[in-house]
C-alpha cells in the first residue's frame, strides 16, 4: 500500500475521489447526428450545365457561363463532381468539395485558353 509524504496511509475517500473522477469509456456506441443528405443529384442541370462549358471552354463566353454556374444554388456538391468528371473525362473522388471542382473546372478553361493563344503566336511573337 502506497503511504503519503506524511507517512499516513491514504484515506479511504480521497481513494474513492480518484476513482471516481477517472473516466470510463461508455460500453454503449454514440449515436450520431443523421447526415444531412441533399437528395438524389440533379442530372438535368449537370447535362445542361455540361454542354454549355464546352461550348465555352477555352473562349471568352466562359466565364459568364461559369459565373451563372457559381451562382447557382440547386449546383451543389454532387452536381459539381459529376460534371468535372464529365468535362475532365475521367473520374472524380466523390468527396472532392464542390469548390476543388469548380477549381479543376476552371484550370481546364485557363489551360485550353493558354493554349488557344499560343497556338496563335507567329514568329515568336505574343498573340496577345
Amino acid at each position: 500500500m502506497a503511504r503519503s509524504p506524511a507517512g499516513r496511509p491514504p484515506s479511504k475517500k480521497a481513494a474513492a475521489k480518484k476513482a471516481a473522477k477517472k473516466s470510463v469509456a461508455s460500453a454503449s456506441p454514440k449515436k450520431s447526428a443523421a447526415k444531412k443528405g441533399r437528395g438524389p443529384m440533379n442530372e438535368a442541370l449537370v447535362k445542361r450545365y455540361a454542354s454549355e462549358i464546352e461550348a465555352a471552354l477555352g473562349d471568352a463566353a466562359f466565364e459568364a457561363v461559369f459565373n451563372r454556374l457559381t451562382a447557382d444554388v440547386e449546383f451543389g456538391q454532387q452536381e459539381a463532381v459529376a460534371l468535372t468528371s464529365i468535362l475532365l473525362d475521367a473520374p472524380v473522388t466523390p468527396s472532392t468539395t464542390r469548390a476543388a471542382a469548380l477549381k479543376r473546372i476552371l484550370r481546364l478553361h485557363n489551360s485550353l485558353a493558354t493554349f488557344k493563344l499560343k497556338q496563335r503566336a507567329v514568329g515568336g511573337r505574343s498573340a496577345a
